[in-house]
């Protein structure tokens, strides 16, 4: 229901939108980023779960569906996954379901098809199952390889010319519907950047101190001389993109709100806590720190950051100035920080996301996502 909603108002808005990944992705344990997956259910059990969902997105106007590189051995009966066999995308998707949009494959770099057959003899199978696009997105070695083995398999005569040529106009017909038009103007404010800008905002959410409960409770003055602390993002899944090192959290808020910034490795270890946190609790220095704000980004994950929390913890309770920790992605950090702290969660390192931040940390407003 939900998703038939989705790709309803991104059609409404011209946007391409995709599902994936087909006809299944849920139910396994293993990342095909690093594996070969298999499901081992049967054609009635896929319906009753995965397919019905794809057949729902369908019929809701879903104009593209990507395929997953996992083995259904109950739909085909060769060891190959479903990106690379005919059975599953021609038998299955476009004949028994009816699906005339664009398929896509699932990055095609990935170990499930790089480690098992091969990325340019992958590519090539992926097209002669019915593939309309594939993905060799990262190794430029790859990418020349794929090209070469595809070229090679349609001069051989591996492909039907007619299925190849019909995908070929596929895709420019989609390039023509949904490109943006070169002479497209860009306002100083569109409203795209206001809800992006709300949705930021009202996404923020606080866990009350220990000594509060108060549901209107502020973040307190930082003072004049706060010090901002946090890493820089970094590509936290390998499915993630490279992460964009010119956007630093410390830095970004001693420029905005005044003090000093300290950037951090992602899992500090003993000695640069120390360091950190003396920075926190000197006294002696010209110009004394006046509050302390760290960004944990998957301090779930990288213990180092737990660590730092609860030890400017300590050091901002005894010399009696504010300790905000905001997570900067996933929050399961919060609950082991100390619960005198000020608690944010901001879900994201985006300056959209900062921007939201500095409302908060200004005090100009009270976090409006869920009070836990």
């Amino acid at each position: 229901e939900y998703a038939g909603a989705a790709i309803r108002a991104y059609g409404e808005e011209n946007f391409l939108c995709c599902g994936k990944h087909f006809p299944g992705h849920g139910d396994t344990n293993i990342d095909s980023h690093l594996d070969l997956p298999l499901v081992n259910k049967s054609p009635e059990e896929l319906e009753d779960c995965e397919l019905s969902s794809f057949r729902s997105a369908i019929a809701a106007g879903l104009p593209a569906i990507m395929s997953t590189h996992i083995l259904f051995p109950h739909l085909e009966k060769q060891k190959i996954p479903a990106t690379m066999s005919r059975s599953i995308i021609t038998g299955l998707l476009k004949e028994k379901m009816g699906f005339s949009g664009l398929i896509l494959s699932d990055g095609m770099e990935m170990e499930a098809i790089k480690k098992f057959y091969g990325v340019p003899a992958g590519c090539v199978e992926a097209i002669r199952a019915g593939v309309d696009m594939v993905f060799v997105c990262h190794d430029p070695h790859l990418m020349e390889e794929s090209i070469k083995a595809v070229t090679a398999a349609y001069e051989e005569g591996k492909f039907d010319t007619g299925e190849f040529d019909a995908s070929m106009e596929k895709i420019l017909r989609y390039k023509e519907q949904y490109a943006l038009p070169l002479e497209r103007v860009e306002t100083p404010n569109p409203p795209e950047k206001r809800i992006a800008d709300l949705c930021a905002r009202n996404a923020v959410l606080m866990r009350r101190t220990m000594a509060s409960a108060d549901k209107n409770q502020k973040i307190p003055p930082l003072g004049e001389h706060p010090l901002f602390i946090g890493p820089l993002p970094y590509r936290s899944t390998i499915a993630s993109s490279k992460a964009d090192g010119s956007l630093s959290f410390p830095r970004w808020f001693a420029e905005r709100l005044g003090g000093v910034s300290a950037e951090i490795t992602v899992n500090p270890d003993s000695g640069e806590i120390a360091r950190v946190t003396s920075m926190a609790a000197t006294v002696t220095a010209a110009a004394e720190v006046t509050g302390v704000v760290l960004g944990c980004y998957n301090g779930h994950l990288n213990r180092g950051q737990i660590e730092l929390a609860r030890s400017l913890a300590t050091a901002a309770e005894k010399r009696d100035i504010p300790f905000v920790a905001i997570t900067l992605r996933n929050p399961y950090e919060l609950k082991e920080i100390p619960s005198s702290s000020f608690r944010l969660a901001a879900w994201e390192y985006t300056r959209n996301s900062f921007e939201a931040l500095e409302g908060v940390l200004r005090g100009d407003y009270i976090p409006s996502g869920n009070t836990v």
